[in-house]
């Protein structure tokens, strides 16, 4: 507890079967501050997770890194950092980073940076930045590990640019993949050498494509666009993709094969939401939930080979909510 406040902590299981550990306790990182976890990835090994963590409602968070295998923190920690995700390749991960200021300047200036543990924020590598201060970029590292995918957003006019580092190149450099694209293309994953991505392009329900990077403007559509059903996320497996719509304010769990074809479909009550399905391309068994206005979060297993979902777990709340429409 912190000021008599409760702090939320981060906890983790080796199976879902087994209980909960924890793994980072905010109340023991600072005495005189009040700690919040801002968010977490877990290393394509499961042997490292970076967290970020803020200081007193600053938007400035800081990064440590917890050792899984024995929950000991190594020595790295990194700090002015903002709006940043955490995206790791191998022992290394990329993170944004700005220019800070007095606590009363704006962000601007963005600068992405490649850290390899155990070493000092100092010798990080410097990926990516711009002379233009308005661009802001968004980076992702394919669960191959082959692709770095790097977008970045102008403000000014509103358009887009997507680079890529092949790491199974040659020569891995970053390289440009689209640019000046209006409408959003949202990289996810690759599959045989090819990126699979979400996007609005000449759409406005959204639409999931196959991109060959030595041909990256001749999209193949691998499930095509519903005039009443606005997609809303993807998740692809080796050999499947789920594909989560939302219609006639409801949402609708899908499955596809990569041909097209729909072997599973599942609607949800109205004014209810699902989120989650994280996981790696061969997980055998996905972890989303659903929550609604009156319904606290519910927490399913969704079995990726036969699709039959099960509880997992949810929360008893202690007010009567029968009454409540929505």
């Amino acid at each position: 507890y912190y000021n008599n406040v409760s702090l939320p902590a981060l906890f983790y299981k080796r199976n879902l079967n087994l209980n909960s550990e924890l793994i980072v306790d905010p109340n023991y990182i600072s005495l005189k501050d009040q700690i919040r976890i801002r968010g977490y990835s877990v290393s394509k090994d499961s042997k490292y997770l970076a967290y970020q963590f803020s200081r007193n409602g600053s938007d400035w968070t800081e990064i440590k890194v917890v050792n899984l295998e024995n929950k000991d923190h190594i020595e790295d920690h990194l700090t002015n950092i903002k709006f940043s995700g955490i995206n790791w390749k191998g022992d290394s991960f990329f993170y944004s980073k700005y220019p800070k200021g007095d606590k009363y300047s704006t962000t601007k200036s963005e600068e992405i940076y490649y850290h390899k543990l155990r070493t000092s924020q100092q010798e990080d590598q410097l990926i990516f930045k711009r002379n233009n201060p308005n661009y802001q970029f968004y980076v992702n590292v394919t669960s191959d590990e082959q692709f770095l995918i790097l977008k970045e957003y102008n403000i000014a006019n509103d358009k887009s640019n997507i680079f890529i580092i092949d790491y199974n190149s040659v020569n891995p450099t970053l390289k440009p993949l689209l640019m000046n694209l209006k409408e959003d293309v949202d990289i996810i994953e690759s599959r045989n050498g090819k990126l699979i991505a979400r996007t609005m392009l000449n759409s406005n329900t959204g639409y999931v494509v196959e991109i060959d990077p030595s041909d990256p403007y001749n999209l193949k559509a691998i499930i095509p666009e519903y005039e009443k059903a606005v997609l809303l996320e993807i998740k692809p497996l080796k050999e499947k993709i789920i594909a989560i719509y939302q219609y006639n304010q409801r949402p609708i769990i899908t499955v596809y094969d990569y041909t097209g074809n729909l072997l599973y479909s599942l609607e949800m009550p109205v004014g209810h939401s699902v989120g989650g399905f994280s996981g790696n391309m061969d997980d055998t068994e996905l972890i989303f939930y659903l929550t609604a206005y009156t319904l606290t979060r519910v927490v399913f297993k969704f079995n990726t080979i036969d699709s039959k979902i099960t509880l997992f777990q949810h929360t008893t709340v202690t007010f009567d909510y029968k009454d409540i429409l929505t």
